[in-house]
């Protein structure tokens, strides 16, 4: 990290069902700045039919989501 100037930021944080504009401005801000990654956690979002899935902005293309 040192030498390359890298820099890490974790986050256990989202929001409800799918939001474009958080994706979009995470999965900005991973771009423009390739020496960052952002890190979430992908969330405990649950429906009643039995399928789960990821808190936004865990869905953005350009971070890194861990379950």
């Amino acid at each position: 990290m040192k030498n390359l100037h890298s820099k890490i930021s974790t986050n256990s944080w989202g929001v409800d069902g799918f939001n474009d504009y958080i994706n979009y401005e995470y999965g900005h801000l991973s771009y423009i700045d390739p020496y960052s990654i952002y890190i979430y956690a992908a969330g405990n979002e649950y429906e009643s039919t039995g399928n789960y899935s990821v808190c936004d902005p865990g869905g953005s293309k350009n971070v890194l989501t861990i379950g």
